[in-house]
């Protein structure tokens, strides 16, 4: 006697099980395949089809917002700006005090490429200050920044939120 094979499902409620000869499988699986899909199963791949949608819905939003990365003041335009103006500005770190950061202004050249332009650049960065790509222990002697800060005075500025580019900035 040969297994028994699963037929389907009889009134939408108890599966029945019979035993088939070889030559009656392929007229029965054909014949299955031509019955609808129950109300479960529909429910079923509703189910996964809006749960594939709303878990990419995010991803593509994010995807939007991405856009490229912003890009910093020129030297030029940051030796205008007056105190209490926000500035973003590309720094590589060369000394530091506390929490006062000595740096250098860069001039942007690329998203992967900057320029030293030998300008001197006070920084004050707090306790606390934000910091994106990286922690505060990796803002050191020769750490690219790109800072979203606030000028206290010409060459002075408060750092709000810091980004560490020293992986993906080189400086010529």
């Amino acid at each position: 006697m040969h297994p028994p094979i699963y037929t389907g499902v009889r009134n939408r409620s108890v599966p029945v099980l019979v035993h088939l000869e070889p030559n009656q499988v392929s007229k029965h699986l054909l014949r299955m395949n031509r019955v609808p899909y129950s109300d479960g199963m529909k429910t079923y791949r509703r189910i996964i089809a809006v749960s594939v949608f709303c878990g990419l819905m995010p991803l593509a939003a994010a995807a939007q917002m991405m856009g490229p990365p912003p890009v910093p003041m020129s030297p030029q335009q940051f030796s205008q700006a007056h105190a209490g103006q926000p500035v973003q500005i590309a720094v590589r770190v060369q000394r530091m005090r506390r929490s006062m950061l000595y740096a250098e202004l860069l001039q942007h050249q690329t998203d992967t490429l900057s320029k030293a332009t030998g300008k001197a650049v006070e920084l004050y960065f707090a306790d606390g200050t934000p910091v994106i790509m990286g922690t505060a222990s990796e803002i050191r002697p020769g750490a690219v920044l790109f800072v979203y800060g606030i000028v206290t005075k010409p060459g002075h500025v408060d750092i709000k939120r810091a980004v560490i580019d020293t992986r993906y900035v080189r400086v010529q």
